[in-house]
């Protein structure tokens, strides 16, 4: 649940600020992941992997996937702890500053995929997005995706905090590697994204970096191939960003979507980045569009501008 705190700035340390509102959503990365997923792919196309505890909510979780067509077989419920949370800071630009409690999530054990739903779940699976769930789990899924021919995205989010060393011994599982900027500088040293691909790929040479950066975009690096989605400017479409949380959510799974449908490497990173701008100008942390939407907004950009 993403409890998002509304203020006209963001707070110095030791500071006191009013809040001007508050609102409690369904959020979670890979949740919101999944979601993106099925509002562009449509009902069934998109499954879940992860925990919820058994309190209010994780009933108001499962209702609300269930009701965006996602799969929630591979869902467990512990009791024994509380469902993720997040409380956000959000600034009138949409800027913000998150502070994560995992929750059940924190307990997801590679023994978890043998369960019969969760095999049921992962039969059919082409592309498989892994979040930032504990290392040894994160391990089990890549070996499942490999074996079974997946595409396999990895996003590992605050997991990157747990040293370069942990995270590189995964790399060669990967076909996808996603970070934002300061993740690239955190696991790698090195603040360039062509830099960073460039040690990166002394560990899976097969692999594709894709960088976001915020309001300026999002660029991939692959073997003999590089993209570049630039940045989109809200204002120029009479829109404005109200709130950026979640929007590297709508990007991974709009960009998975993508890949799934047959686009090239180049279409999927352009979608994908007009689908994380379409989320910063939506209040909700499940701000990502639907086929129709992103149809529309994509149209919208390619207009013409008078003068």
């Amino acid at each position: 649940m993403d409890v998002n705190l509304f203020l006209e700035r963001l707070p110095r340390a030791g500071e006191e600020l009013p809040i001007k509102k508050i609102t409690r959503v369904p959020g979670g990365k890979a949740a919101n992941v999944a979601v993106a997923v099925a509002r562009l792919l449509g009902p069934s196309r998109s499954a879940l992997l992860g925990a919820l505890g058994r309190d209010p909510i994780g009933e108001m979780q499962l209702k609300a996937l269930r009701e965006e067509g996602v799969d929630t077989g591979g869902i467990w419920m512990d009791g024994d702890s509380e469902s993720g949370q997040a409380y956000i800071l959000i600034d009138s630009a949409g800027q913000n500053i998150i502070s994560t409690f995992f929750g059940a999530n924190a307990s997801l054990r590679p023994e978890m995929l043998e369960g019969r739903d969760v095999r049921r779940v992962l039969k059919d699976v082409r592309f498989l997005v892994v979040m930032d769930v504990p290392l040894d789990f994160a391990r089990a899924l890549f070996e499942t995706g490999r074996d079974r021919g997946m595409s396999i995205l990895w996003a590992p989010g605050v997991r990157t905090l747990q040293g370069r060393g942990m995270l590189m011994e995964l790399l060669d599982r990967v076909d996808f590697l996603v970070l934002n900027e300061a993740e690239v500088l955190g696991l790698t040293g090195h603040d360039t994204a062509h830099e960073a691909y460039r040690s990166l790929v002394e560990w899976n040479e097969g692999l594709h970096l894709i960088a976001t950066m915020g309001s300026r975009g999002a660029l991939l690096l692959g073997p003999g191939l590089e993209e570049r989605a630039a940045g989109v400017d809200l204002a120029s479409v009479g829109m404005a960003p109200v709130n950026t949380v979640g929007c590297g959510d709508a990007f991974i799974g709009c960009f998975a979507a993508q890949v799934v449908m047959g686009r090239s490497l180049a279409e999927a990173l352009f979608l994908a980045n007009c689908a994380g701008a379409f989320k910063a100008t939506k209040p909700e942390t499940r701000g990502s569009p639907t086929q129709e939407e992103l149809d529309g907004f994509v149209d919208l950009l390619r207009m013409p501008r008078k003068g």
